[in-house]
């Protein structure tokens, strides 16, 4: 499942094996990278963070992508049943006295 960033839930449920995946917004060109960190149960979930590369059809004929930022796919995976808060953050890993871009908070229940 995949859904836009205007709609980032509160909360989703899981069943054991399942994916769940979300399109972060990306400023890798501008130093900004997203983290997360889990409270609850550590272990019912794995969860990664991937930019989102271009297909092959819009690389130039140098072989490089396009200049700029690229989106982020966040991939939850359900381990085993419990419930957890994530907590996403997106920020320049060198200002860390400075709020975050932009921050998520997500209920996983994983049954």
């Amino acid at each position: 499942m995949q859904k836009d960033e205007t709609e980032f839930p509160a909360a989703i449920r899981l069943s054991v094996g399942e994916h769940w995946q979300f399109h972060l917004p990306g400023l890798g060109a501008a130093g900004y990278q997203w983290s997360w960190e889990l409270e609850g149960d550590q272990d019912i979930v794995a969860v990664t963070i991937m930019p989102l590369l271009p297909e092959i059809s819009s690389v130039r004929g140098n072989g490089t992508p396009e200049a700029g930022s690229y989106q982020e796919c966040l991939d939850i995976y359900a381990r085993h049943s419990g419930s957890a808060l994530l907590r996403l953050a997106q920020q320049r890993p060198w200002e860390r006295n400075k709020p975050p871009l932009r921050e998520y908070q997500l209920r996983v229940t994983v049954e």
